[in-house]
């Protein structure tokens, strides 16, 4: 045992120092009674071959006393198992059973007592030779539970991102790639195990074999009683089964090392008025018009905004702004059918988005949350979502992001883990990466959910002037930290605390 296990077990002993003292006196005096049956029993085998009677009665009560008494002890260690050491007192319970047993073979013949010693060394000795596989596969199964949690979180978590770019199956493949791994490690881990259980096994049933053979040669030479024999069985039972289960239960103990060292680590750190309005739009095709929306949570009836119309056309770019808390996002996740309204319609190039199928909203419109979503993975993966893209494609992105400085420096950032939620990536990395991957699919409209936030100021305002001068691209966006670089390239401003029983005012 390391120096470390031996920490870790001395301190939780001593957490529990009461309760573990009570635990190994009470299991050690079930499994003093239990050795004292074994010699009981050969009392009685060798009074019945003397034809005595009355020591046989005596016997046979006082058999029946330690029975009961053993029974009594089993109840109440069953319930303190509960309450308190689970495991901790078959540990107990098999090192107290085979040490009395082992003395109480000495006082029969002290060649059992020899020959049980050296049997008991290799039942002991023999599993610890898998322990280096043993703590590589629990490493593994640790390690793997770890990433499945996180794979699964992390799929889930980005259903929206998913959902959005078509991409919903790769959240089966993502979790089900994380329950393939978890499997192998955990039928690696019980490979291991098994064997060790079946080395104890082995060594029991030989064990046993061997010292009931030996007594039977003692007593063949009259060293010791035929009754011993039967004691001999009965002992050879409690010291080898109790070794053949210990190993087993060490085996498991050890496996929890990677569990309680990471433990041990995290203890150690522990609408509608403009600001600015173009001309009328002529000849220009729609595509959002709202018509009379309202919206309010299903858990209060207190609404957003009220009898809400308005039309976007194509290649506008719309500024949305106003105080937190005021129902932009929820606007954007409305006209992006996310959400159906409360009352009134939303049409999508002159179809109502609630009879279209998600599919068709899905190839024309592309939501982006304020918080940006990333799958745990390489850059690449997020920015392909098992769709397919040239190297090229995906690094110009990059180039135009200014994630990269260079075509050779992109073909090294694809290959990059951007972690659990992003977190080896910065804030304004992941926006970027965000919006590197919309702009791969070349969107018709974009609704951008505070898109730039968490970039600096210069790289914002080169991203944010690259999408206002996309002419085709439908940009609907908003933003807490408005640039006055860019402010006059949007075609609308709305002040979103004022849209509410609003009619269309694009003509104003």
């Amino acid at each position: 045992m390391t120096d470390m296990e031996e920490f870790k077990m001395k301190k939780y002993i001593l957490q529990f120092k009461r309760q573990f003292i009570f635990a190994i006196g009470l299991l050690t005096l079930s499994q003093s009674l239990t050795v004292y049956a074994s010699v009981i029993n050969a009392n009685i085998l060798n009074a019945l071959i003397k034809r005595q009677v009355i020591l046989f009665v005596q016997q046979v009560g006082i058999l029946l006393v330690i029975w009961s008494v053993v029974a009594l002890i089993q109840y109440i260690s069953e319930v303190f198992e509960q309450h308190l050491i689970q495991n901790l007192d078959i540990v107990i319970e098999d090192i107290a059973g085979a040490l009395l047993a082992l003395a109480t073979l000495a006082y029969f013949h002290w060649l059992l007592a020899l020959a049980a010693a050296v049997l008991t060394a290799l039942i002991i000795f023999m599993p610890r030779l898998l322990d280096r596989r043993l703590n590589v596969t629990s490493n593994s199964l640790t390690r793997q539970n770890e990433q499945f949690v996180n794979a699964t979180h992390d799929a889930l978590h980005a259903f929206d991102l998913l959902y959005a770019f078509h991409s919903l199956p790769l959240l089966i493949v993502k979790v089900r790639s994380a329950s393939i791994a978890l499997k192998n490690a955990n039928v690696n881990r019980a490979v291991v195990q098994t064997q060790i259980s079946i080395i104890g096994f082995l060594g029991n049933i030989l064990s046993q074999v061997v010292l009931i053979g030996l007594a039977g040669l003692l007593a063949v030479q009259h060293l010791v009683g035929l009754g011993t024999i039967n004691a001999v069985g009965s002992l050879a039972g409690n010291v080898f089964n109790s070794l053949g289960n210990l190993s087993n239960t060490l085996g498991l103990i050890r496996g929890t090392r990677p569990i309680f060292q990471k433990y041990v680590d995290e203890q150690a750190f522990m609408t509608a008025p403009f600001v600015q309005s173009s001309k009328a739009q002529k000849n220009v095709p729609v595509v959002f018009q709202l018509n009379k929306v309202s919206y309010h949570y299903p858990s209060n009836s207190t609404l957003l905004f009220d009898h809400v119309s308005q039309t976007f056309y194509q290649g506008q770019k719309i500024l949305l702004t106003g105080a937190s808390g005021t129902g932009k996002s929820t606007f954007l996740k409305l006209i992006a059918g996310y959400l159906p309204p409360t009352e009134g319609t939303i049409k999508l190039s002159g179809h109502q988005i609630s009879a279209r199928s998600a599919n068709y909203v899905l190839t024309k419109v592309l939501y982006l949350d304020q918080r940006p979503l990333l799958i745990q993975g390489t850059v690449l993966e997020n920015l392909l979502l098992n769709q397919t893209f040239t190297d090229q494609q995906l690094i110009h992105q990059l180039l135009l992001m200014k994630l990269v400085t260079s075509e050779k420096d992109g073909a090294l950032f694809l290959d990059l883990q951007v972690g659990t939620d992003g977190n080896c990536l910065s804030g304004g990395q992941r926006q970027r990466l965000a919006l590197a991957r919309a702009l791969l699919r070349q969107p018709q409209v974009l609704l951008l959910d505070e898109g730039t936030s968490a970039i600096d100021p210069a790289t914002a305002i080169y991203i944010e002037k690259l999408l206002l001068n996309m002419p085709a691209l439908t940009l609907i966006m908003i933003s807490h930290t408005v640039h006055d670089q860019v402010l006059p390239l949007f075609s609308r401003v709305i002040d979103f605390a004022n849209l509410t029983r609003t009619q269309d005012t694009q003509n104003n």
